[in-house]
């Protein structure tokens, strides 16, 4: 987790920058950044109801080539709507990758009577760490190679996602099919929870601020 954390903060520090290089407005740049918000918003809820429903390696490898996806069409486009495209997809990534291999292995170690806690800190930590290093060399790499420091982000990414189709096993346990009700269904409670979580926990609306802020000044 840490390699992708390094891979998507790379280039965050200098994302205005870059985007302006390609020709995009100011104006526009906040229509491909309320275009990655809106990704999020519209698959969150489904992402889960497709981890539970598949296995949660897999929806994450998935999530990947979507960021992939997104890197590649940064890279060779210019043009304002395949960028907006692009920042659809690394929305969509964003969702998928919620409640997958973090979730699993959290929820191993409550099956097992581990520390959950010591885990949450420790993987917040590195996270963090991450992000630090990502967005402090970010802005040094692409002032010396220019847009190919995506390709740097692309290479993370793929050896990070090897890594976890390699060596990490997940559940083994059958997914059983739902019908198009129960999934909508499914939709409705997992929503509700969410905003009642979000109301008790302060932590979590300074995350959500944080998250939101983070996106708009990038």
């Amino acid at each position: 987790m840490v390699l992708l954390t390094i891979a998507i903060s790379l280039p965050h520090s200098v994302l205005t920058v870059l985007l302006l290089a390609k020709g995009i407005t100011l104006s526009q740049i906040m229509i491909i950044q309320a275009g990655y918000s809106f990704a999020v918003l519209i698959s969150e809820y489904p992402s889960g109801l497709i981890a539970d429903m598949y296995s949660k390696k897999m929806v994450f490898i998935c999530s990947k080539l979507f960021l992939l996806l997104m890197f590649c069409l940064v890279i060779s486009m210019n043009n304002f709507w395949m960028l907006l495209i692009a920042w659809f997809m690394y929305g969509i990534s964003s969702a998928l990758d919620t409640g997958t291999i973090e979730a699993e292995i959290i929820n191993q170690l409550k099956l097992s009577g581990m520390q959950i806690d010591k885990f949450i800190s420790n993987s917040n930590r590195l996270n963090f760490i991450a992000l630090l290093i990502g967005s402090s060399i970010g802005s040094f790499i692409y002032y010396a190679i220019g847009i190919k420091l995506y390709w740097i982000s692309i290479i993370l990414t793929i050896v990070s996602t090897i890594c976890v189709g390699i060596f990490y096993k997940g559940e083994t346990s059958e997914k059983t099919k739902i019908s198009l009700f129960e999934i909508f269904k499914r939709m409705l409670v997992q929503s509700k929870d969410g905003i009642k979580e979000m109301r008790k926990k302060e932590s979590l609306k300074l995350m959500i601020a944080l998250e939101l802020a983070l996106c708009y000044v990038c």
